[in-house]
């Protein structure tokens, strides 16, 4: 899918990622018009400072989350700041579409603790490792099957006994697949 900015509503949350000195920011804007292909969003603001990028040496990327689909993300996007009747707005000229993106290609962290999950308000717990936690979500592996869990909620809770914390984490199930190496096992991404 292709996506033009300028098509995306009015009123649509948009995160801004980019790095500065090898550090990575994360912020929300919400678009606040749209003239024809320009797009006019609010501005980040810092001890009540506009966060500029005027200068092009930081080109963040605009990234579009949308329930149930893969997200669209538009690369090094320029933003300039821009007053309108003394407000202030990042003006977005672009003519590039965004491009959806697999929410795998997200960096992982390898876990591999034991945990428990539970299924809704059901009181009944599953045995679980879990595999890996993700910028988009978390990967469990089940040590039984459990019924159909398509977009069901669940609770996720795990301890790292080196570290001393306790996790407890609230995910919805939106893939399922099996396992070649454990045939019993049942691998859900959350």
């Amino acid at each position: 899918m292709h996506l033009k900015l300028y098509e995306v509503p009015i009123g649509t949350i948009l995160k801004i990622e980019f790095l500065v000195s090898g550090k990575k920011f994360c912020f929300d804007i919400k678009i606040k018009d749209v003239k024809g292909t320009k797009v006019f969003t609010d501005v980040i603001s810092v001890d009540d400072k506009v966060l500029g990028f005027n200068s092009g040496t930081v080109k963040p990327d605009l990234i579009l989350y949308r329930k149930d689909k893969k997200p669209v993300v538009w690369k090094e996007v320029p933003l300039t700041h821009v007053k309108v009747r003394g407000s202030d707005f990042y003006l977005i000229k672009l003519e590039q579409s965004g491009l959806e993106v697999n929410r795998r290609n997200c960096f992982r962290i390898p876990i591999g603790l034991d945990g428990k999950v539970r299924v809704g308000l059901n009181k009944t717990v599953i045995n679980t490792t879990i595999k890996d936690i993700s910028e988009s979500g978390i990967s469990v592996i089940m040590d039984e099957l459990y019924g159909d869990l398509d977009k069901k909620n669940i609770h996720v809770a795990f301890k790292d006994n080196e570290l001393k914390y306790d996790f407890s984490l609230a995910a919805k199930i939106v893939r399922k697949e099996t396992s070649p190496s454990r045939k019993s096992s049942s691998p859900y991404a959350v």
